[in-house]
């Protein structure tokens, strides 16, 4: 079929093929994107049971918006055959990057989430998988998870008919009487369920279970319930535990051991409840064992197959795929691993440099000792030969030595407990400074601890001595101030519920005092900083015309912020002492569309500069980078190459090791929190989770932190205008509608929706039916607008890193550049007008 014509998809190439379907690659010619096309196998071309199970992937995939789920454009006929049109995508199965050989902790827990996240999704829609195995799991060449293959789904919340379980040497599963005829098999039994093999109700719990078993393997690189026929692996899944993760892979976290046997309850009253209780604890995994160090998957080129990037980080720990040669570990080698894990642990160092450290020590302690026993054996007791004498000769020998010099064996003696000390006081000490040198390195091994539990948090400060946390919350618009502290369960009001924009507070140098950044409304052009007392009282105004969170000096005599003058369209930071008086402009910047005002400030310990987020136009999108003034004459450099999508909040951190940020760091991606040192060209991601982070704050110890953490959903919702309380969810994406959304004269939906690293233009059927795609690049896509009387879409979007309105047909095609100015954005159109307005 290589060149074939199929509807507007011209086939390039065979991908490859299975039992209940043939895949190809083809271009789509009227959008000049690739697309994979699966078709039915020709023997199965007029299978009613097949076409069922065909059809029920489309309506299954196709009625889910989620990233880690393969989305599905189209279902068509080609010379009667039935077609799916579904994206395409470039990397490996699961199972191929498995390959015998355990993945990565860091790769393993981030796959883990966004497929936990996926089956969320899934079974919020009541789609229950029932095939989870890595062959359904791709992972793409920027380790984007994707579950493949709803065809053997559970749909809606009908009851399971009557199941039959047919076994055969290559597998089995539990065969819906809708779907198949009895005798076929359509999956693998390494990945059932018990209840699955029971021919029990299934539920969402079963998807569990089978993730399980691939989380499992993930871990081990070893199937959980192995077995040369269907029978040995039945009994495995039904009567026998697994064998214990840490026995087949010793360096992983105990927590993740604990998760694993919880997933794989064979009782599923007892197992995890719902794949977001799996997922959170997955994160909370992942969040505890982030660490500075660079992760092999990431370093490997983005073209590299799963085997191929893991083979520095695992090389001695599993077999290799196709050896039959099995590495073991002896127990005493898995007690030296847990020490040196531990010692690692405790002095924040890596555990391979602690076993280097050990070996310096045994070469330290092992040699002087043995020089001792040497010595003792051959050294002469006297100056003269060592002959055998009398005990009168030994008496004489003896009285005379006590009036002569100390003997050398005394003599070696001495020497020998030197040294001895000598050694043990260098490895002492190079543990100690070794602690110290390093403990920046590894900022990301504190643990982190909810504060909080309202969901209204806003904004928040750590005081000095780390005792104490001021935050705002939110509630409908009403911010107030809060002071807790840490050691105690309850929070102190200091700023009643009151309208307000914006209240953001930081402490002052000596703790005893907040002051707080105001602005009663969005539209005010400046906010007014006020300071309280922690213990409460009457605010006093210390300035006005104020425009980000104040910093202070290291000795607090200074403090510095932000003043922006819309009007002459420049930026101003500003100096002046803790009280507002004596204001100085340290430095200037000029603001237009695409060069941004001084955004946060942080001032370095050594108080010699203030460092500071900006924005500058970028072709790749990464606008903002930091700058550093300096205090002395307001000059300002770059503080480090690495540049951002957004940048929440910075703080140096209080050792000049180098600074926390609340960052993007590409399109798509969660905002998360990176340490920068400065002059570097590289930043160290310190936390790795879906959340997103809003605002930090530092103890001085420079060992703990504060942060904000946002865990939003953004889904489109749509009811009667008179009654928006019976409004149903039709969306299950992260950030769906979030840039905006706009309905077609046909009753649709167009809004931008979260795809992977990108931001699409999306469009939906008002009962949440036929969700797909209109663009689909690596481009940013937002604000939709529905013009020319419902015939196209408004966007906008930044391909060449400036923000311009582009036009596209409502089925994506003829995508065309409409504006070419120094930046515009916010398009509306009148209906049954080909008129626009935009900014």
């Amino acid at each position: 079929m290589i060149g074939t014509l199929v509807s507007n998809y011209r086939i390039v190439e065979k991908l490859g093929g299975g039992g209940m379907g043939v895949v190809y690659k083809a271009e789509d010619t009227r959008l000049g994107r690739f697309v994979a096309l699966k078709f039915l196998p020709e023997e199965l071309a007029k299978d009613p049971m097949a076409l069922e199970r065909f059809q029920r992937e489309a309506r299954a995939a196709s009625s889910l918006n989620h990233p880690s789920i393969c989305t599905i454009h189209d279902i068509g006929e080609f010379s009667g055959r039935s077609f799916l049109v579904m994206e395409f995508l470039e990397g490996h199965t699961l199972r191929d990057r498995i390959a015998g050989r355990p993945l990565p902790l860091d790769l393993l827990l981030d796959l883990g989430i966004q497929i936990a996240d996926a089956l969320d999704a899934a079974h919020a829609k009541g789609i229950v998988h029932r095939d989870i195995k890595p062959a359904n799991i791709f992972v793409t060449a920027r380790n984007q998870a994707k579950i493949l293959d709803f065809g053997l789904a559970k749909i809606g919340p009908r009851a399971a008919s009557p199941a039959t379980v047919a076994a055969t040497v290559s597998g089995a599963t539990v065969l819906d009487d809708n779907l198949t005829s009895p005798g076929t098999a359509l999956g693998t039994i390494a990945y059932m369920s018990p209840e699955q093999v029971r021919g029990e109700e299934l539920d969402a719990r079963t998807d569990l279970f089978s993730f399980g078993v691939v989380l499992y393997e993930m871990a081990t690189g070893n199937q959980a319930f192995p077995g040369r026929t269907s029978g040995v692996v039945f009994d495995g899944i039904l009567n026998r535990q697994p064998v214990e993760p840490v026995r087949l892979n010793p360096i992983l976290p105990l927590e993740l051991d604990r998760i694993l046997n919880k997933v794989l309850e064979k009782d599923r009253a007892l197992r995890y409840q719902t794949a977001s209780d799996l997922r959170a604890d997955l994160q909370r995994q992942q969040r505890d064992s982030t660490s500075g160090k660079v992760k092999a998957w990431q370093a490997a080129s983005a073209g590299t197959a799963g085997a191929q990037q893991t083979e520095t980080a695992w090389e001695g720990l599993s077999p290799r795929a196709g050896n039959v040669k099995k590495l073991t570990r002896s127990a005493s080698d898995k007690k030296i691993a847990g020490i040196c894990g531990g010692m690692a642990s405790y002095f924040h160092v890596d555990a391979t440099l602690v076993r280097v450290l050990w070996l310096i020590a045994a070469l330290g302690l092992g040699f002087p000792f043995l020089a001792y026993v040497v010595l003792w054996i051959f050294l002469p007791l006297s100056s003269g030969e060592v002959t055998p004498a009398s005990a009168s000769t030994l008496e004489a020998v003896q009285s005379g030595s006590a009036t002569s010099s100390t003997p050398p064996r005394t003599k070696t003696f001495i020497v020998i407990t030197l040294m001895l000390i000598l050694a043990v006081t260098t490895v002492a000490a190079g543990f100690y400074f070794l602690s110290r040198n390093r403990r920046n390195d590894d900022f990301s091994s504190i643990r982190m601890q909810r504060i909080t539990t309202t969901g209204q948090a806003y904004c928040a400060a750590l005081s000095p001595d780390g005792r104490y946390v001021a935050y705002t919350e939110d509630n409908n618009g009403k911010k107030s101030l809060w002071l807790r502290q840490l050691a105690a369960a309850n929070s102190v009001p200091l700023l009643l519920p009151a309208q307000r924009a914006v209240l953001i507070p930081v402490f002052t140098p000596d703790g005893n005092s907040i002051d707080y950044l105001e602005r009663v409304n969005l539209t005010d052009r400046f906010g007014t900083l006020y300071q309280i007392p922690v213990l409460g009282g009457t605010p006093r105004k210390l300035a006005e015309q104020v425009d980000s969170r104040v910093t202070f000096s290291p000795d607090g005599k200074q403090m510095a912020f932000v003043r922006n003058d819309v009007l002459k369209a420049e930026s101003f930071l500003i100096v002046s002492d803790p009280s507002g008086a004596h204001e100085t402009i340290l430095a200037t910047r000029h603001v237009d569309k695409d060069t941004g005002s001084f955004y946060h400030v942080s001032w370095s310990p050594d108080g010699k500069t203030i460092a500071t987020d900006v924005s500058d136009p970028a072709a790749d999108g990464l606008y903002y980078h930091l700058l550093n003034v300096s205090v002395s004459d307001g000059s300002i450099q770059p503080f480090s190459s690495v540049r951002w999508r957004t940048v929440n909040d910075i703080r140096w951190l209080p050792d000049q090791s180098g600074i926390l940020l609340a960052a993007q760091e590409k399109t798509g991606a969660p905002q998360q929190i990176y340490w920068n040192a400065e002059g570097s060209n590289a930043a160290r991601k310190l936390t790795a989770d879906v959340n997103s982070y809003i605002a930090l704050g530092v103890g001085s110890d420079s060992r703990s932190f504060l942060a904000v953490q946002s865990d939003a959903n953004i889904n489109l919702w749509v009811g009667p205008a008179n009654d928006p309380d019976t409004a149903v969810q039709i969306t299950s994406g992260r950030m769906d509608g979030m840039g905006g959304l706009a309905w077609t004269a046909g009753g649709r939906i167009v809004y931008q929706g979260n795809v992977g690293d990108t931001y699409q233009i999306w469009m939906v059927n008002a009962d949440g039916s036929n969700a797909h795609q209109v663009t689909s690049d690596r481009y940013f896509h937002t604000q939709p607008a529905v013009c020319e009387s419902g015939r196209s879409i408004v966007f906008v979007s930044d391909p060449a890193g400036t923000h311009h309105l582009f036009k596209t047909d409502l089925d994506g095609n003829n995508v065309v550049q409409i504006t070419n100015g120094a930046g515009e954005g916010s398009p509306s159109c009148r209906i049954q007008s080909n008129e626009m307005v935009f900014s």
